[in-house]
């Protein structure tokens, strides 16, 4: 018999320490050999040759304060590729005249091993090598292919989030992270459980876990005394407390039964594809169901528990992909929105035909196409992601010992490409690269945010390009249109400070944020 969702009192069901305790103490043991491999790895590592890239001895003040100065001048003088000591690690920098062949020659250069080594989540992906490829082929399957209907399942979230902050905030200072943070989250808890399982203590988990596993991806490293005196020690002692206790107790010990009974309590039809219908496009099949149908026994129907260990590792890393970057990213394009408030018209206006002018709320049924259609805000996505100042990304294994630029490079180094080269390029993008200016992708220059290139890298680049930024975008729109059609968001000081220079990407600016309702303008 198909098992039936939990009731409230099991989703409240917590691990039991002592019953937990044999799953904790094996979890250790792995834990613990993974992390004597990778030393053992490390002191296997080639002795850099005579032809080695030039080391330069950038101090932490410089790295941690002005990266893209520090860089930018080590690279002027020393380039095109140079080593530097960052955080425990040797790492090979690279200048734009060399990215687009890092970022895009597979057989040279590994994404999977470059980009969970310096995540510091390589210890997955030596658990479960598929792990990555898992990931982009449930990105692509389960949510790019039915990108319409995600959107328009999940919009409502975020008008109503939206609502509910102005509502209890009445013009007073938000935590604009923490609301892009929640409301993202809310949205994948929907697509990966179903709306069955939307409630607030759900969605407060989801949200945690995927703070935790940022942290433990080094993402708040560079702002830790701690982190960046001690590397090593940090990403062990955060990688046992995260997996111990965030992961294993907090998240498992509560989604872990619903999960598991979900994919163990029912057989599946081992073909994700016959979900593509009409329970496909009505958003009932959910990205668990998706899982679950790929890895069923083929004669039984049946997930196993290996498979659905398998299932659940996939699911922490959408949880993490889906949630903490995207938030990130929305508090730099409502802050940027707020500094910039000349854009404000032209992004409302190419709203107007699809807002109802009583409720300012959009249909669901054409917020896909609207939000497709949407150019203005696009334009400006696309800018502010330009201009946040992203500096080493994305990230690069070797896979084998291997001649750069004339220069020795051994098997498993780290190449990161200075982002900053390419994306304020003057030979992309004209003598104003460095300026603000959305209109340069109007016109006969559009392009919409989610298109890599050589000049443009906060997606990545090649084959292995974000996956997911394709409903990152949408989110953002989804973010940004719920707040406009509403407010004016309006910055204490017309400011914002930038925390983590070095990380962009991930740790969002710093302001006092305040919504302005549009009736009281």
């Amino acid at each position: 018999m198909p098992f039936s969702p939990c009731d409230e009192i099991a989703l409240r069901t917590k691990f039991s320490p002592v019953a937990a305790l044999p799953y904790l103490m094996l979890q250790a043991v792995l834990l613990t050999a993974v992390f004597l491999y990778s030393i053992w790895r490390a002191f296997l590592k080639h002795i850099p040759s005579a032809n080695a890239p030039p080391l330069v001895d950038l101090t932490e003040k410089e790295i941690f304060t002005d990266p893209q100065k520090a860089y930018r001048r080590a690279l002027a003088d020393h380039g095109p590729i140079i080593a530097v000591r960052r955080k425990g690690r040797l790492e090979y920098i690279v200048d734009e005249s060399l990215t687009a062949s890092v970022l895009t020659t597979d057989g040279d250069f590994s994404f999977e091993g470059g980009t969970t080594t310096i995540l510091n989540l390589h210890y997955f992906l030596a658990i479960f090598p598929s792990w990555v490829s898992d990931l982009e082929d449930t990105v692509q399957n389960g949510i790019n292919a039915r990108l319409e209907n995600v959107v328009e399942q999940i919009f409502p979230i975020f008008v109503k989030r939206t609502e509910d902050i102005m509502h209890r905030h009445q013009g007073q200072p938000i935590d604009m992270f923490e609301h892009a943070h929640a409301s993202i989250a809310e949205a994948m808890t929907v697509l990966i459980l179903g709306e069955r399982y939307v409630n607030e203590t759900n969605i407060a988990l989801v949200t945690a876990v995927a703070a935790e596993i940022a942290t433990l991806t080094g993402i708040y490293q560079n702002t830790s005394i701690f982190a960046r005196s001690m590397p090593v020690l940090w990403r062990i002692f955060t990688w046992f407390r995260v997996m111990m206790y965030s992961v294993s107790y907090r998240f498992l010990g509560h989604l872990g039964p619903v999960v598991w009974r979900e994919l163990r309590g029912k057989t599946w039809r081992p073909d994700p594809t016959i979900q593509k219908e009409d329970e496909w496009d009505n958003g009932n099949v959910t990205l668990l169901a998706y899982l679950a149908c790929k890895h069923a026994d083929p004669d039984t129907g049946e997930v196993t528990v290996l498979s659905a260990v398998k299932v659940i590792v996939i699911l922490l890393g959408i949880v993490f992909a889906s949630v903490h970057q995207s938030a990130s990213v929305v508090v730099w394009v409502v802050f940027k929105l707020a500094t910039s408030s000349e854009y404000l018209d032209s992004i409302r206006q190419e709203m107007k035909e699809y807002v109802d002018p009583e409720t300012g709320n959009i249909s669901p049924s054409c917020t896909y196409r609207a939000l497709k259609g949407a150019n203005h805000l696009d334009a400006f996505i696309r800018e502010v992601m330009r201009t946040k100042g992203d500096t080493l990304m994305p990230c690069r294994s070797t896979t084998h010992d291997m001649l750069l630029a004339d220069y020795a490079i051994p098997r498993g180094s780290l190449l990161l490409p200075l982002a900053t080269l390419s994306n304020e390029s003057v030979d992309y993008h004209g003598m104003d690269a460095h300026i603000f200016r959305p209109e340069r992708w109007s016109g006969q220059n559009a392009k919409p945010a989610v298109m890599t290139s050589p000049s443009y890298l906060p997606f990545g680049l090649g084959r292995w390009a974000c996956p997911g930024r394709f409903l990152a975008v949408m989110e953002i729109k989804m973010m940004v249109w719920s707040i406009i059609a509403r407010a004016t968001p309006i910055l204490r000081d017309g400011m914002y400070e930038v925390i983590d220079p070095l990380n962009t990407i991930a740790v969002p600016p710093k302001g006092e944020l305040t919504l302005k309702p549009q009736r009281a303008e």
